[in-house]
């Protein structure tokens, strides 16, 4: 047997030779089948102008790519592109329930089958709806310490927007945003128009469409300056009552914004008195004064929560009345006419003074703050007499009281007036 094998074994391995190349050459002729698969394959939809000629819009549902099976020689997968592969849909064989038979074809190539999955394209159909908005123009971040946002204008106040009815009906209005962080000067720039619903959210929508994307959007940065306000009052308090000198505003100071120019010389805000007319008070008198009418020209208040109103307080009070005891000490006399004497009619007298005025100043006042003079040149000259004759006279007290501190009544004095001798006795009449 084994001779058998062995005999002519050149031969035998030889035809295996020749067979395995015939085999080779038979596959490698032959081309054989083979299924390959492409992902993402757009589909273009064809006549889709056909639902907007019906005022309706529509809303790819699920996507707009599918993976698409080839089968075909293995030659042609060598070349084939997924670019090469086109997948469309034709509005005209839309159907009852909104889908659409995706057609796959590969132009060029011949295959033997291709495959769509999914195979159908799913719309979502609406009737389109159009409306005017309203155009909201805002900024985000913090300008410069110093500085205020003055005015916010847009080129356009409106927009149009146009869509399914059921977004273009969630849509609110449409707003601007521009940043201002650190701004020291006026801003100028395109702001990209966003639509928001009534909650401020945004309303996102490849089939929602605008007149316009950007709108040219303006902000104006003004810098900001502190002044007070300052008050004055007029009129008389009621009888025995009187103002005391002090008002309060509330606030003090107000913030004011405007251009460099027009704040230049602007160092308060003056409320004219007939503002506070205290005529007849018995107590203080409040008022809320409006003082955005005593604003410069081109000049605003800086901040955006303040109206312009303040609280004006005038302080009165019942008057405070006192008698004070001045002792004919502390009347000081002078301009005695040369060659003459003068002396207290009646000595160790002493006078009583009435004062009045505010209770804190009133209540402190003590009779050594009182100054009492009497200036007999100035007198004489008063009353017209050229020459004092010797007698007894009844004089008027000059009183100086502190400030805020009024005399109710005058002080006389009488004083006798006599002639010096040489030797310094004094001539009695």
């Amino acid at each position: 047997m084994k001779k058998k094998i062995l005999r002519n074994w050149g031969l035998k391995l030889l035809s295996v030779v020749i067979a395995f190349m015939l085999w080779y050459l038979a596959v490698s002729t032959d081309d054989p089948k083979e299924t390959h698969s492409f992902s993402n394959i757009p589909v273009i939809l064809r006549n889709a102008e056909l639902l907007e000629q019906e005022n309706k819009v529509y809303e790819i549902q699920g996507g707009n790519v599918t993976r698409v099976s080839v089968r075909a020689p293995r030659s042609v997968f060598e070349r084939l592109r997924a670019s090469d592969i086109i997948a469309e849909a034709d509005m005209n064989m839309l159907t009852d329930i909104n889908t659409i038979a995706i057609t796959c074809i590969v132009p060029n190539y011949e295959v033997e089958s291709i495959i769509c999955n999914p195979a159908v394209l799913r719309l979502g159909i609406e009737e389109k709806s159009s409306k005017w908005l309203l155009v909201q123009a805002s900024t985000t971040g913090e300008v410069a310490e110093g500085y205020v946002i003055g005015n916010i204008t847009t080129d356009e106040n409106r927009i149009e927007i146009s869509g399914p009815k059921s977004v273009v009906e969630r849509v609110s209005y449409a707003g601007l945003e521009f940043d201002v962080s650190g701004a020291t000067s006026t801003q100028t720039a395109n702001a990209e128009i966003i639509l928001y619903d009534a909650e401020g959210k945004p309303v996102e929508s490849d089939n929602l469409h605008k007149t316009v994307n950007y709108i040219r959007m303006r902000v104006e940065i003004l810098p900001v300056r502190e002044i007070p306000v300052e008050l004055d009052y007029t009129g008389v308090p009621a009888q025995k009552y009187m103002a005391t000198g002090e008002i309060k505003c509330e606030p003090e100071t107000v913030r004011i914004a405007g251009s460099a120019l027009a704040l230049i010389g602007v160092s308060k805000i003056s409320v004219p008195a007939s503002e506070l007319d205290i005529t007849g008070a018995t107590g203080n008198m409040e008022k809320v004064i409006n003082i955005k009418e005593y604003l410069p020209a081109s000049v605003r208040f800086a901040d955006a929560d303040f109206d312009g109103r303040v609280t004006a307080m005038v302080y009165i009070e019942p008057i405070k009345e006192r008698t004070l005891q001045i002792p004919e000490g502390r009347i000081l006399i002078s301009g005695t006419p040369e060659g003459m004497d003068i002396s207290y009619a009646l000595s160790g007298q002493t006078y009583r003074l009435m004062v009045s005025g505010r209770n804190a100043l009133v209540s402190a006042l003590n009779e050594t703050d009182v100054s009492c003079f009497v200036d007999i040149e100035e007198w004489m000259e008063e009353e017209g007499i050229q020459k004092l004759e010797p007698g007894t006279y009844v004089i008027p007290v000059k009183v100086v009281l502190p400030k805020d501190i009024t005399a109710e009544n005058e002080l006389y004095v009488r004083l006798r007036i006599e002639e010096e001798k040489e030797d310094g006795e004094i001539v009695r009449n």
